[in-house]
């Protein structure tokens, strides 16, 4: 019974047998131990909470320095708004920051 093999085409027009350009059947397989996993995730892990609390650095910066160099501060505290709650934003603002920026930065070191 013959073998249909379909022919592809190379750069010089010709037609060539897809066995002549791929030799070789590759196949992966996972030889790392249950241990070596565990310590790439827990890599993983202290390089996420490093992005975590450096991250949101300079918004921390901004916040309270910069708030008085614009002086910005004084109007904000005689609005009628608790301290507390204003606080409470400027720590909402500041971890999203950090969540967003560890999110990216991890992405770009482990290329996910």
């Amino acid at each position: 019974m013959p073998i249909a093999v379909k022919l592809l085409p190379c750069a010089a027009g010709a037609r060539v047998s897809p066995s002549v350009i791929t030799p070789l059947a590759i196949e992966t397989h996972d030889v790392a131990t249950s241990q070596s996993q565990a310590l790439i995730f827990l890599n993983m892990c202290h390089t996420f909470c490093y992005y975590l609390f450096s991250g949101g650095a300079n918004v921390i910066i901004d916040v309270t320095a910069g708030e008085r160099e614009r002086s910005s501060l004084e109007p904000l505290l005689i609005n009628p708004v608790r301290r507390w709650e204003l606080c409470w934003a400027n720590c909402c603002g500041v971890a999203l920051c950090r969540i967003y920026t560890a999110g990216i930065a991890h992405c770009f070191r482990y290329h996910l």
